[in-house]
């Protein structure tokens, strides 16, 4: 069985060590799906995830984070915010 697909809950805050060194070690994963935190950044996600098919960012109640997640949308065709 491959891990293909990664989803992260409310409680669960991705760092940017997990995203930069652990996330793109996995061969066959295809998919994650995360809320947005503070820690990450636009430039992150591209450099280490943006060859995932589909990264899914979640959204907090509120405009929490708006401005970042625009901008990984803005510069990633397969991100989805949710």
């Amino acid at each position: 069985m491959e891990l293909e697909t990664i989803r992260f809950g409310l409680k669960f805050r991705l760092d940017t060590f997990m995203i930069e060194y652990c996330l793109p070690r996995v061969p066959k994963l295809r998919q994650i799906s995360f809320y947005w935190n503070y820690n990450l950044s636009a430039p992150l996600l591209r450099d280490s995830i943006g060859h995932l098919e589909r990264i899914v960012i979640c959204k907090f109640a509120g405009n929490l984070f708006q401005n970042g997640m625009a901008k990984v949308a803005e510069m990633l065709p397969n991100v989805l915010i949710e």
